[in-house]
């Protein structure tokens, strides 16, 4: 008890009774490319296309798709492209399309409109 009432008073010295939070610490995901790592059986298998198709897909869509961010990182078409496919594939839920592609599900759910 003695001990908790006299880190608390130190702290309350130290903060000058304001208690101030710490800045949240960013992540950064690694983020693969699946064509660079699967063989096309397993890019079939995942995302129901070739990687000759899915490559196609990209260039048809680069200049909508390619966003200019002087904030943080944008997203390459190919993910957004991989993302999409995935999802419309296997159906499953946009948190798990966006785990496996190391991105959060706000992210995928932007890339799937």
């Amino acid at each position: 008890m003695m001990y908790r009432l006299k880190k608390m008073a130190y702290l309350l010295a130290l903060g000058n009774g304001r208690c101030r939070r710490l800045p949240k610490p960013r992540v950064f995901r690694d983020r693969n490319q699946p064509m660079d790592v699967m063989d096309d059986d397993e890019l079939i298998a995942r995302y129901r296309m070739p990687r000759h198709m899915i490559a196609q897909i990209c260039e048809m869509l680069d200049e909508d798709l390619r966003r200019i961010s002087h904030r943080s990182q944008a997203l390459p078409v190919s993910t957004q492209v991989m993302v999409a496919l995935s999802y419309f594939a296997t159906g499953s839920f946009q948190r798990g399309t966006g785990d496996l592609h190391g991105i959060s599900q706000p992210s995928a759910s932007r890339c799937i409109r």
